[in-house]
């Protein structure tokens, strides 16, 4: 990590986002449904970058050359927490002191591939999970829909259930 300080860092305090927020909430988070647990095997090789320049998650077109940061750069894991339980009803899989490395985890279901999406915590920083090995093997849709999942997740756009402030100011 290049510096000290986490590229999504909400401020303290933030006006009420337009209406619009809301539906495009509930446009890309209508696209995944909560499992209550994960199940089978998912690995971490999936790993989009986001790009400084454009400000988006992209896939690296060359893995050795990476001109950006890994999720856990961009987000703490205890907003990513955060915000999805502010965008979801979700189930947290909690490990506590027994996790060494895994504290916590939410796992969604891709609706229209049935791929299974976990994100959680990974030696205190944001991760996610899939059963894929690399990107290129991702389904089209369900590669499209995470890449737009994690672009909000990590927007200024993300809806506070209460009075539609940034998830992570408060009101």
């Amino acid at each position: 990590m290049k510096n000290n300080r986490y590229i999504v860092d909400p401020k303290y305090t933030s006006a009420r986002l337009p209406e619009s927020a809301y539906t495009k909430a509930k446009s890309i988070t209508s696209k995944w449904s909560v499992l209550k647990k994960h199940t089978g095997s998912l690995i971490g090789n999936v790993d989009p970058i986001y790009n400084l320049k454009i400000k988006e998650f992209v896939w690296p077109s060359n893995p050795l050359n990476l001109d950006g940061e890994s999720l856990f750069a961009v987000i703490s894991s205890a907003n990513l927490l955060y915000r999805l339980l502010c965008l979801y009803k979700a189930t947290v899989e909690s490990y506590g002191p027994d996790g060494y490395k895994l504290v916590w985890t939410v796992s969604l279901k891709h609706k229209e591939t049935g791929e299974t999406l976990m994100f959680g915590e990974w030696k205190g920083g944001s991760n996610m999970w899939t059963r894929f090995h690399s990107h290129e093997e991702l389904p089209e849709s369900f590669n499209k829909d995470l890449l737009e999942l994690l672009n909000f997740l990590c927007s200024t756009k993300v809806p506070h259930p209460y009075d539609g402030c940034v998830a992570g100011s408060v009101a």
